[in-house]
């Protein structure tokens, strides 16, 4: 019983050492699409984003296109007092094994945004 304990412990530590891999930004599981922001998950802490066909107005969103190419939607000024305004900026971005690194200039000069991609599943992205 103790062999099979330090066994299963073993297998599973080797598993954790298992580094995540973003799929090819031209393949169906990566994060080429348009992701609009929906909201915030206590259980994962992180934001939850939505696959969807454009971006909606005046709400948080990107465009990962094919190819390293992105726009952005943020505010459009420094004021974040609602309502708030949204204005669409251009930009980069790479997936670096489970990381997304997103490079962008906006109202407030260059902005370079590195997140963890928590899971893709379906039409929902998380990143923390």
């Amino acid at each position: 019983m103790k062999k099979l304990l330090v066994l299963t412990l073993f297998i599973a530590g080797l598993n954790a050492c298992h580094p995540f891999q973003l799929a090819d930004p031209g393949s169906t599981d990566s994060v080429v699409g348009i992701w609009v922001y929906d909201g915030w998950s206590q259980t994962d802490t992180a934001s939850i984003y939505v696959l969807r066909n454009r971006l909606a107005d005046n709400q948080y969103g990107y465009v990962f296109n094919p190819g390293g190419k992105m726009v952005q939607r943020v505010n459009s000024g420094w004021c974040g007092t609602p309502p708030i305004t949204t204005a669409d900026y251009s930009g980069t971005w790479q997936a670096q094994s489970n990381r997304l690194v997103i490079r962008s200039e906006n109202w407030s000069g260059p902005s370079t945004q590195t997140y963890t991609i928590i899971r893709r599943q379906g039409n929902q992205l998380l990143l923390r």
